[in-house]
């Protein structure tokens, strides 16, 4: 029994030094992010904090080395995915970089009270998104913003350039969504045949169990999701996800468990809403600036179809990058070759805008 009793108290002794050294290590983490994301130039900004958007209390962020520079709003996936606490962003230099958590994300859904409003829809969004653009001209005294989504994004971006072309320099899409159902019935063929090709049986098992689309919930998306994602080099991983969450200064676990609690709520609101999303139904005619950054192997939002709508869509510019071996995350697995495109085509656009 005596020996029992030393085991145990050295299984709880071992234990609590594991969790105190994981909060000295985060801690650790957290402060060297912290140092890394400070913004000392004069002419720059660092800003975050609620603003009072259509009603209701959201989270953004407005960070930059030098505020001459044009403005970039960051438009996350998900829908209920936030990436503010991210910092610092790469094109800071070259940008102003506002991030918005979306209704339902993030620190923005802490504020609802851990709800979404069941009410919450599309229309809602691209209101707030507007909102959030109206704001930042307004603070930095800006004619325009540009708008970089990604997945979810581009569809309340495309909404929000529809509906306020004056507000916005320039628009561009990553893994740009066009229409819900189809892209499911193209992505779910496409993965099904990669299985398929590499011989792996679990894979080809669970998607066939699954079947094709229409499914009745995001669980079953997520069976989709989950072997696109693991066919995808460069696809984030929850490792990956989870320590950007545990390290991001100023960030507590109350702010990753809400972020988490966000992101599923989130996507499952609007599973059925997104099934409806329809590109073509909003018409070609565009008056802002196009850009769309789309990987050929995407399985989420379907290169095809993707380039099927940017061959329709009338605008003052248009261009169609074509991501060789990127998929839905391109913008990630491929950064430089987006950044380029950031700086050298977008920027100036929006540099002859900033007054």
């Amino acid at each position: 029994m005596r020996r029992l009793k030393r085991w145990a108290l050295g299984v709880v002794v071992v234990i609590a030094a594991a969790v105190v050294s994981g909060f000295v290590l985060r801690a650790a983490a957290q402060a060297a992010a912290a140092s890394t994301a400070q913004i000392g130039d004069p002419a720059g900004i660092s800003e975050a904090g609620y603003v009072r958007i259509n009603g209701t209390e959201q989270w953004v962020t407005i960070r930059g080395r030098d505020r001459a520079n044009p403005v970039l709003l960051i438009l996350d996936g998900g829908p209920g995915y936030a990436t503010s606490h991210l910092v610092p962003h790469p094109l800071e230099d070259r940008f102003t970089i506002v991030k918005w958590d979306q209704p339902g994300a993030g620190r923005s859904f802490a504020r609802a009270g851990r709800r979404i409003d069941p009410g919450l829809t599309d229309d809602r969004f691209a209101e707030d998104g507007i909102a959030v653009a109206e704001h930042v001209r307004r603070r930095l005294g800006k004619a325009r913003v540009g708008l970089l989504a990604s997945s979810w994004g581009t569809y309340v971006g495309v909404n929000m350039i529809r509906r306020r072309p004056e507000l916005f320099y320039a628009y561009v899409g990553a893994g740009q969504v066009v229409h819900g159902r189809m892209g499911e019935e193209i992505g779910y063929r496409q993965v099904l045949a990669k299985a398929r090709a590499r011989g792996d049986r679990r894979a080809i098992a669970e998607l066939e169990r699954l079947g094709p689309p229409p499914w009745r919930s995001q669980d079953e998306l997520g069976v989709q999701r989950r072997w696109a994602m693991a066919y995808e080099d460069g696809a984030p991983g929850a490792v990956e996800i989870l320590g950007g969450l545990m390290t991001a200064p100023g960030f507590s676990l109350d702010d990753a468990r809400n972020w988490m609690d966000g992101f599923r709520g989130g996507t499952s609101h609007f599973y059925r809403v997104r099934q409806d999303r329809d590109l073509f139904a909003l018409g070609p005619e565009f008056d802002t600036p196009i850009f769309v950054f789309q990987g050929e192997a995407d399985d989420f939002t379907p290169h095809g179809l993707a380039w099927r709508w940017f061959q329709v869509v009338e605008a003052p510019r248009k261009r169609f990058v074509t991501v060789r071996g990127g998929g839905h995350f391109a913008q990630v697995s491929h950064w430089p070759q987006l950044r380029r495109l950031l700086v050298e085509e977008v920027r100036p656009l929006g540099m002859a805008a900033k007054s």
